[in-house]
């Protein structure tokens, strides 16, 4: 008979320990959901942030400034409060939009505006500054291509317009209102010396 306990205490020693090993770790082991937070809550929320993008060679060629941001891990989502935005690319009008909310997602690709958002594009050589007012707009940043299917008015120098819904193309500078159309245009004056010809 001892000599059979003496035989087995070691295995039971052996079990003993290593279940007292096991219950240890599990006490102490941190669930994963209590370590991850959940993909579409915030994870960062800052107050008076402001967001800079730069081209290939080191320019900067957006400012995003707001009086508050939340980032949400889902999608890469930010959240935005009074969002002021500036796209100055080498080449383009300077672009300004301010909103009083907007939301983009996977590192800024979309940008959406909601509540009474205005857009502006700068004068240039060619036109003058175009301004847009409308209650939502969704921006692609990289096509520069801005959409809305609400109301809208545009005001480029003495002209104006009302419709509801636009397409604006930045890069190849075209406003397309989409329906209801309503529009006061103001020729510019011909310079002195212009003569109109009829070509046969």
């Amino acid at each position: 008979m001892s000599s059979w306990l003496t035989r087995l205490m070691p295995l039971l020693l052996a079990a003993a320990l290593g279940g007292l090993v096991w219950l240890l770790n599990w006490a102490v082991e941190i669930p994963n959901e209590a370590r991850a937070p959940a993909a579409n809550l915030p994870d960062l929320i800052a107050e008076r942030a402001r967001l800079q993008r730069y081209d290939q060679q080191g320019l900067r060629v957006t400012v995003l400034t707001a009086s508050r941001v939340q980032h949400i891990p889902q999608d890469d989502t930010m959240l935005f409060d009074q969002p002021w935005l500036e796209q100055t690319k080498p080449g383009l009008p300077k672009i300004t939009v301010f909103s009083d909310r907007a939301k983009t997602i996977q590192r800024a690709s979309e940008l959406w505006l909601f509540g009474q958002v205005e857009m502006r594009r700068a004068a240039d050589g060619k036109n003058a500054e175009l301004a847009i007012h409308t209650r939502d707009m969704h921006v692609d940043t990289e096509t520069q291509v801005a959409r809305s299917s609400a109301p809208v008015t545009a005001e480029m120098g003495l002209n104006r317009a009302r419709a509801v819904g636009f397409v604006a193309d930045n890069k190849n500078e075209t406003l397309e209102l989409l329906s209801q159309v309503s529009m006061t245009y103001v020729p510019q004056k011909r310079t002195d010396g212009a003569r109109t010809s009829v070509q046969p």
